[in-house]
């Protein structure tokens, strides 16, 4: 299983930039379509909406958000270069090879926990 690595948190150092750089890189080079996402920042969002409360650091920052993700490395070295602490977005589906179950809470750890026997994921 690959672990995507964490959005980068406000005050992290340079170098954490060039990684998601480096990570956005790798994950094309698998196959994987990414794109930038807006990254928080001490004042909540990149995007500075107001009412960004709930997926603050989570959407895009191209407009036509997953559908222009790109294995194209130039193209990604010229969004981190705009965006340096852009988070990365991958489109998972049939494109990419890549699915996710997102699980969330109690209920959504209690409902994995029924899965993994059945799904022989334990």
């Amino acid at each position: 299983m690959q672990t995507i690595p964490p959005a980068r948190q406000p005050g992290k150092p340079e170098s954490a930039c060039n990684s998601l750089l480096e990570a956005a890189l790798e994950y094309a080079a698998q196959g994987w379509r990414v794109f930038p996402l807006h990254n928080p920042t001490s004042a909540g969002c990149s995007c500075q909406k107001p009412d960004c409360n709930n997926s603050t650091g989570k959407h895009p920052r191209i407009s036509n958000g997953l559908k222009g993700a790109s294995l194209d490395a130039s193209r990604i070295r010229g969004w981190w270069a705009k965006w340096p602490d852009a988070n990365i977005g991958v489109a998972t589906g049939p494109g990419s090879g890549v699915f996710v179950l997102d699980v969330d809470g109690a209920k959504g750890q209690a409902s994995l926990g029924a899965l993994e026997p059945v799904m022989n994921l334990g």
